[in-house]
């Protein structure tokens, strides 16, 4: 870097007078915003080289007439015309603008908007909604939607041009919307026929799965003891019915001796009281398998939802 010969970098020398200029803009910029008056409906910010809009902008929302014309500014932000709402001239020619915010659809006082010589490529659909404006510029712009052959039309066409297509891509985001609802509905209806079908194929005995293991009185690790001297072998291949005639004080309600070889231990229970017990082991297997068939159906529901959320 090459230094002056009172010792100063040239580079610098450069520097500092732009920083100094850029502070002086932005502090006289804050100055015409604090004193505007409030019965001034116009703003002129022209060539102040703003480069972002300052916030303190948004405390005029009376502003009918805006001039910022000539400064560096890249973009709007997303609420500039919902802070605004009283604007009906906005001059915003000879910035760097890319795009406008699709808050301006929202806007039903805006009529003249210049944006000649900026770098706009496309306008947003939603400023067809704003059908207040009667004057557009967009000269010196690289728009390449709408199409050039609607832009050399006028203003009426564009906003009739973009209207049209905000319309027509809306009704298409809704017919792909009904058609994933009816798609993920179908196969929800088609899950739930198939849990019904297999519920109904499943008969008591595949229900019940008694897990506590309860040996059944015929099995090998139980012996019924009766209170007589019958012989084992002869009690278990007589009928029920001619216990009942021999023993005339033994009934369904009369306890049984089980007798558990593996555990060595004797229970007094009854054969109603073990039929009583493996049917609400049954009852409760099946009210475990709706209420699992019931929480499984609400996790689809709650699936099929959250997909067609807009």
């Amino acid at each position: 870097m090459m230094r002056n010969f009172n010792g100063t970098d040239s580079g610098n020398e450069d520097l500092i007078p732009n920083q100094n200029k850029a502070g002086q803009a932005g502090s006289e910029v804050s100055s015409i915003l604090k004193h505007h008056s409030l019965e001034n409906p116009a703003l002129d910010l022209a060539n102040r080289s703003i480069s972002t809009i300052p916030p303190s902008l948004f405390t005029l929302p009376h502003i009918q007439h805006l001039y910022l014309e000539g400064n560096k500014l890249t973009e709007l932000p997303q609420n500039f015309f919902d802070r605004l709402p009283a604007l009906e001239w906005l001059d915003l020619r000879n910035n760097q603008l890319l795009s406008l915010p699709s808050s301006i659809g929202h806007h039903q006082c805006l009529k003249n908007l210049l944006l000649g010589g900026n770098q706009i490529t496309h306008l947003p659909l939603q400023m067809g909604l704003t059908r207040s404006i009667t004057g557009l510029n967009l000269g010196d712009n690289p728009v390449q939607f709408p199409p050039q052959h609607i832009v050399s039309q006028g203003v009426n066409v564009i906003l009739s041009y973009l209207y049209q297509e905000l319309q027509s891509r809306s009704a298409q985001q809704n017919t792909k919307a009904d058609e994933e609802h009816n798609r993920l509905a179908a196969e929800d209806e088609k899950l739930n026929i198939a849990e019904e079908e297999e519920e109904d194929s499943l008969s008591d005995h595949e229900i019940f799965t008694d897990s506590r293991n309860i040996p059944s009185p015929m099995s090998d690790d139980v012996q019924l003891m009766r209170p007589a001297q019958t012989p084992i072998t002869a009690s278990l291949n007589r009928p029920l019915n001619d216990y009942k005639n021999r023993f005339s004080g033994l009934s369904e309600k009369s306890p049984l001796s089980l007798y558990n070889r593996h555990k060595n231990s004797k229970q007094e229970i009854s054969l109603r009281d073990i039929q009583q017990e493996q049917e609400e082991a049954r009852k409760e297997q099946l009210r475990n398998l709706k209420e699992m068939q019931h929480s499984n159906a609400e996790q689809r529901k709650k699936l099929v939802r959250s997909l067609v959320k807009p």
